[in-house]
């Protein structure tokens, strides 16, 4: 999805999700390169042992 903001990008979410956990990212450039900001979710890919103690899968 692209041009939407949050409210839209979680109301997408909330219709396709199917019970499956999410995450959203936001894509930025800075002097450095391409990075990524994580505005909802968790990484599913990081060791939960390491996930901040407030976050928690997103499910639907």
């Amino acid at each position: 999805m692209t041009d939407a903001d949050i409210d839209e990008v979680l109301a997408w979410v909330d219709q396709h999700a199917k019970g499956r956990t999410m995450t959203i990212w936001a894509v930025h450039r800075d002097g450095d390169g391409i990075g990524l900001i994580r505005l909802a979710g968790v990484d599913p890919t990081a060791d939960p042992g390491v996930w901040p103690s407030w976050a928690v899968p997103r499910r639907r």
